[in-house]
């Protein structure tokens, strides 16, 4: 089964030398937030007008869906809403990037309420990243190329591309990925390895606060935390589909958990993001590194489809940042 996620992909020309700040999620996540939320409000009022021909497609809501999810859910606490779409941050061995000099980035849509927006979506992208991005003091001019979705073309030369959201391809529930394959060929009952890399710090709570130092994080725990995301994201934001994890409650997947074992190397992690609706910089920790996990290779290739949509979904708090991003690799 698929899960309905679907990643966009970025590619940025860059016209200003720029150096790329510590925490870009933020540059990102506020040029993008205030872009839709000024179409949003023009589609309000093109529709309380009864303007026809403009925005036909409930565009009004976009900035809501995205953003402030949890107004649609006054049932649950504010902090237990994830919002439904994810930052991939830019991958770049030198942080000061040149004239002319492409780069990327991602933004992972969960759920057909996100997805139903897409055009506004980029289109939102298109107007912040025109507008220039950078820090409080200074904006660098960027050009928005290209967006893809695996091979279909989104937006290009300016202008959004005819497509059919329903037909783009959705993140795989993956059954058959090649460490599935790899981990398939080992010898019945025989131990190996899988390890988590994080590209991005991830702030996971323990006794009610961010673990900062490693000795805080009971491994297990960032583990119980990819099950409880993984589901909140599936009922709240994409229900009418399948996620088949291969676990139907809590208790089978920690009865699972208990039967590995962790090690790890990890360090503090800390970035400064400033908070245009605090008014002020705030610091964010968390931790930075590896986590390796050990056992039976059925037991490991059990977990796969989890920790597969985890690699999607992040891990942790701060994901709308691009925060608690891993990669996942078979250890020999």
């Amino acid at each position: 089964m698929s899960a309905n996620l679907v990643l966009l992909r970025f590619t940025i020309r860059q016209i200003d030398d720029m150096p790329m700040p510590e925490d870009p999620g933020s540059m990102l996540r506020g040029a993008f937030g205030h872009a839709l939320k000024g179409l949003s409000e023009a589609a309000m009022l093109f529709k309380s007008s009864n303007t026809s021909g403009v925005f036909n497609n409930n565009e009004e809501l976009a900035y809501t869906t995205i953003f402030e999810h949890s107004a649609m859910h006054a049932e649950t606490p504010r902090r237990g809403i994830p919002n439904p779409y994810v930052l991939k941050l830019p991958k770049l061995a030198d942080k000061n990037i040149s004239h002319n000099q492409r780069w990327e980035f991602a933004q992972l849509l969960i759920g057909q309420s996100a997805i139903q927006h897409l055009s506004i979506i980029i289109l939102a992208w298109s107007q912040a990243l025109s507008k220039g991005i950078g820090g409080t003091h200074k904006r660098y001019k960027v050009e928005l190329e290209k967006v893809m979705c695996e091979d279909v073309v989104l937006y290009q030369g300016g202008q959004v591309q005819d497509f059919d959201s329903d037909s783009l391809t959705r993140c795989p529930i993956t059954q058959n990925s090649l460490i599935d394959q790899q981990l398939s060929t080992l010898p019945e009952g025989s131990d190996s390895s899988l390890r988590l890399r994080f590209s991005t710090q991830f702030r996971v709570q323990h006794q009610g606060k961010v673990a900062y130092r490693p000795e805080q994080l009971d491994i297990k725990l960032v583990f119980y935390a990819l099950y409880n995301r993984v589901k909140q994201c599936q009922q709240l934001h994409d229900s009418s589909s399948d996620w088949d994890i291969g676990f139907s409650v809590f208790s089978e997947y920690k009865q699972l958990i208990e039967q590995l074992r962790f090690e790890s190397d990890l360090s503090p992690a800390r970035l400064t993001r400033h908070s245009s609706r605090q008014g002020r910089d705030v610091t964010l920790f968390g931790l930075k590194g590896n986590i390796t996990v050990k056992g039976r290779s059925d037991l490991l290739k059990k977990l796969l489809p989890i920790l597969h949509l985890g690699e999607c979904l992040h891990i942790g708090k701060s994901t709308v940042l691009g925060l608690g991003e891993y990669q996942l690799k078979l250890v020999f």
